[in-house]
């Protein structure tokens, strides 16, 4: 957050498919989830989500699911670990300018967790 407090980091808006985007997630982190006898599973993409574009800075937002993923490989006991991955689509506005939707992506897995004083 630091870079982007500062200006340092400019992002870059464009079009991306956050089908392509899991999928790019997906292969970059299966092996890891192999290797380490975690279940690594990604839920389907909601309808509406499927064949959408958005805009946004794809590289940024594959960094951060990327580490979501990684972190929650990391910490999930090998063997009966699971880590998954789901997107659900937020409400819809409509502007003059065109409209925008939130969409949520969560990373669970079934791991120890941070204790509460962490």
């Amino acid at each position: 957050f630091e870079r982007i407090d500062s200006g340092r980091l400019a992002l870059v808006m464009a079009p991306f498919s956050m089908a392509k985007l899991l999928a790019d997630a997906r292969a970059a982190l299966g092996t890891l989830a192999t290797a380490k006898s975690v279940q690594l599973s990604f839920d389907e993409l909601p309808p509406a989500l499927e064949d959408a574009y958005f805009i946004g800075d794809a590289r940024r937002l594959l960094q951060c699911l990327n580490n979501g993923i990684s972190n929650a490989v990391k910490f999930t006991e090998p063997g009966t670990g699971r880590v998954r991955v789901s997107c659900s689509e937020g409400p819809l506005h409509e502007h003059a300018d065109g409209s925008w939707a939130w969409v949520y992506v969560a990373v669970t897995d079934n791991g120890g967790g941070l204790s509460e004083a962490e």
